[in-house]
């Protein structure tokens, strides 16, 4: 169509040639919106699957059991997509490039966002990562946070999510903490009840929002977690 595709000055963490979830072909129609919920075995909440994955949104046309599949079982690896239709050619900066040598290459492998978008300083904050995938993101925040920070990330693909809680701890000795600063909910980002209100200092979401069947929903519970001048980064189609 003859367009540049342009991004804000803090939009650093683009696949750039190497593919795009934002791509579409997902599949066909969507369901209902399960909840998450606390898995006291493994240290972390969990989706209560409610039997509505079958189910159909006449409003949206999306299909989220189909969308779940497509990137817990179809992608298996960043070069499987198929397109690069929300990248730029811009180069990563070095002090992104430094952090992603500390993300695990089992993470790194399947990465299907289109632009990290998030302050740099964020020192001792909380963070939400909203579809963090294995938690490429989830792990560079990690570091920006620092050991006093903490970085949340909920994603609905549990092939996706145990690969970032299979690498917590990882992470945690590669960054020189003596204890993870992360914690991976499986999840949809419709129902973030596992947060608890005004607890969260910046929500980010990578290539995801584009996927929900209910973005006011979305919103009012970005909302909910955030303080007061809490701040929602987002990069998207």
């Amino acid at each position: 169509l003859g367009r540049d595709i342009r991004t804000a000055g803090h939009c650093f963490g683009c696949t750039a040639s190497a593919g795009s979830s934002c791509t579409g072909s997902l599949a066909a129609p969507g369901p209902g919106l399960g909840k998450v919920k606390a898995d006291t075995s493994r240290g972390a909440p969990v989706a209560e699957k409610d039997n509505k994955d079958k189910a159909t949104s006449p409003d949206t046309g999306m299909d989220l059991a189909a969308i779940r599949r497509y990137y817990g079982e179809v992608l298996q690896k960043s070069t499987d997509l198929k397109t690069d239709a929300c990248c730029t050619v811009a180069d990563t900066p070095l002090w992104l490039r430094q952090a992603l040598n500390n993300v695990h290459t089992e993470v790194l492998d399947r990465y299907y966002g289109c632009g990290l978008v998030a302050p740099e300083a964020v020192e001792d904050c909380t963070v939400v990562d909203l579809g963090c995938g294995t938690g490429r993101d989830v792990y560079v925040l990690a570091q920006l946070v620092g050991e006093g920070g903490r970085v949340i990330g909920v994603d609905m693909t549990p092939e996706q999510v145990a690969i970032a809680r299979k690498h917590r701890q990882w992470h945690a000795h590669r960054h020189g903490y003596a204890r993870p600063n992360t914690e991976i909910l499986e999840g949809f980002i419709e129902d973030l009840s596992a947060i608890t209100d005004a607890s969260v200092d910046i929500v980010i979401s990578n290539c995801v929002l584009n996927l929900s069947p209910d973005k006011p929903r979305v919103f009012r519970e970005v909302h909910r977690i955030l303080k007061p001048g809490g701040e929602f980064y987002f990069s998207d189609v």
